[in-house]
């Protein structure tokens, strides 16, 4: 999964999830277009950088027992020439900001 795809899921995840509408772990994953194991690694992906997830057997649906949210801001510059692109990909969440920057031949 390139660096880009793996953003659109994870923000994908994060809007499910905190809108208590995951369904099952199945159903979150056909919801998702993946395996069932790539929704439980992209949910720890989301534990690493603060995000207290877990699965709630009342509402069938995975959900934040803190407050967590998480935004992309994307960035895309052309290098002279024209000939490389180069990504910034800010992630902001949970109050704290990192930054991948991302080389596009």
């Amino acid at each position: 999964m390139s660096t880009i795809d793996k953003l659109f899921k994870l923000d994908r995840l994060h809007f499910y999830i905190k809108n208590k509408a995951t369904g099952t772990p199945d159903d979150f994953a056909e919801k998702m277009g993946c395996c069932k194991k790539t929704i439980y690694n992209l949910i720890d992906e989301l534990k690493e950088i603060g995000a207290d997830v877990c699965y709630n057997e009342n509402l069938k649906s995975f959900e934040y027992n803190n407050y967590f949210t998480i935004e992309f801001i994307v960035n895309k510059k052309k290098i002279i020439g024209g000939k490389k692109t180069i990504m910034d990909v800010f992630l902001l969440h949970s109050l704290k900001l990192s930054c991948t920057r991302i080389a596009i031949a």
